[in-house]
């Protein structure tokens, strides 16, 4: 990790961490449903273990960790449709670059965890496993992974991207009577027009839907809002956490921001 400062919501070098489960600690063992089950019904670390920040350089990569925060589904969209930033399927939803299912997580639950075995050990709970059940190589910084993110402005120029999204932005509608609504890039936009209608700066490029383990157990969704991850700290423009939290408030979550497990990535790999 390079030598930029950490942000304030990652523990101190020196800080321990006596309590962490097995999940949270170096090693290439399958996961134990057990486990899985336990970071389910926790709350979200509110600092970010300094065992989970990627150096680069050690034996294992930390398995992927969101600072984000819990939303609604359901009062994101229906925002977006009353503010006429919602989007739409053109034809069917083979049409969108997004395949997002929404109803595919919101089942998810401690009792059903992908790959579960009669040992109760995991199979392959990561989109990012090599054949082997390991994790794939990561780096220190940056990452390529599965997030719920809106695909539709991905191979846009960033500066496109973020002139769309911030500085008043194309308003989206159905362009046919029956159009069905895309309820993932909907709640982006939702949530971006919510930011900048609040003036809260936000990264864009790390901005991101995600899935978090914490607290799965008790939400209706697994869906949560991440602002960025473990692999971002080296990044010079992380939002801050006054503005993540204006941003919390105005969005209606429930709970204070924290760091959430990836679902998808939720296993140490190689760097």
């Amino acid at each position: 990790m390079p030598g930029r400062p950490m942000p304030p919501t990652v523990d101190e070098p020196a800080t321990e961490r006596n309590n962490l489960v097995r999940l949270f600690k170096p090693s290439l063992r399958p996961i134990a449903k057990e486990d899985l089950v336990k970071v389910s019904n926790d709350d979200p670390f509110v600092k970010l273990p300094w065992v989970l920040v990627p150096d680069g350089i050690g034996d294992f990569a930390p398995p992927l960790m969101n600072y984000g925060i819990d939303i609604d589904p359901d009062t994101l969209v229906a925002y977006a449709i009353e503010q006429h930033v919602a989007m739409y399927y053109a034809d069917s939803p083979t049409c969108s670059e997004d395949e997002f299912d929404e109803s595919t997580f919101a089942d998810a639950d401690k009792d059903d965890v992908d790959g579960a075995s009669e040992d109760g050990r995991t199979g392959d709970v990561s989109s990012t496993k090599n054949s082997n059940g390991q994790g794939g190589p990561r780096g220190a910084v940056g990452h390529h992974k599965h997030t719920l993110r809106d695909l539709d402005t991905e191979d846009e120029d960033e500066s496109d991207e973020e002139a769309e999204e911030f500085a008043g932005y194309l308003r989206y509608g159905p362009r046919k009577e029956d159009a069905q609504i895309d309820r993932a890039a909907s709640m982006r936009r939702a949530i971006l027009d919510i930011a900048k209608e609040k003036g809260v700066h936000l990264n864009t490029r790390l901005f991101e839907l995600s899935m978090g383990v914490q607290r799965m157990a008790h939400r209706k969704t697994a869906i949560i809002a991440s602002f960025y991850t473990n692999y971002d700290l080296g990044e010079a423009d992380l939002p801050s956490t006054e503005d993540i939290e204006k941003l919390r408030t105005s969005v209606g979550s429930e709970c204070p921001p924290g760091w959430y497990l990836d679902y998808d990535d939720c296993t140490w790999g190689r760097y």
